[in-house]
């Protein structure tokens, strides 16, 4: 097999576990989604500040600048029944998402065209004209790396102050959030 056709089989590989990655992580958040639990993200911030997402909508549920001790106290009050669960949650672990190697191909340039199919300015028209295989295919291999990649991007964005939301319905960051009085 020449050297270009290892190279093409190769990102062929790659394309198709990560297809198989997202479609087995898709149906994870669809069957946590399915028994009533709700897919957050957000985090600590910075030293002090938070945020918490609803991953799907990407609508800011919470913020605050109290420290972990209030995001804590903020999530036993929003999330009294344990329904919420943070994305991270179903990451790409070894399982879902292994490196993928390919006989012929040194590990590290294996690595190397890894990231460059997963990279989001590598476009499908490119991808498809050098592994020959129809744009679609490829389209549909990297679709759901690009809605994890956008959603994950999004709330990064959110978290780090670009493209801030205008303000969440309920904890404002500039005043600490107080528990509700009972009684």
């Amino acid at each position: 097999m020449a050297a270009t056709d290892v190279v093409r089989d190769h990102l062929r590989r790659v394309l198709a576990a990560g297809k198989n990655a997202d479609d087995r992580r898709r149906a994870m958040i669809e069957s946590a989604e399915a028994a009533g639990k709700r897919i957050v993200s957000g985090s600590s911030l910075g030293r002090d500040t938070w945020e918490i997402h609803d991953w799907r909508t990407r609508q800011t549920l919470a913020r605050g600048s109290g420290g972990i001790a209030e995001l804590d106290e903020v999530l036993r009050c929003l999330d009294p029944a344990g329904n919420w669960l943070h994305i991270d949650h179903f990451g790409y672990d070894d399982e879902l998402l292994s490196h993928v190697v390919t006989a012929g191909l040194p590990g590290d340039l294996g690595s190397i065209l890894q990231d460059w199919i997963q990279n989001t300015d590598t476009s499908d028209e490119e991808i498809a004209a050098f592994i020959d295989w129809p744009v679609e295919k490829v389209a549909e291999c990297r679709a759901d790396s690009r809605s994890w990649l956008g959603s994950t991007a999004a709330a990064t964005e959110t978290e780090f102050g670009v493209g801030m939301p205008s303000g969440p319905p309920s904890i404002g960051s500039s005043t600490p959030w107080k528990p509700p009085t009972v009684g």
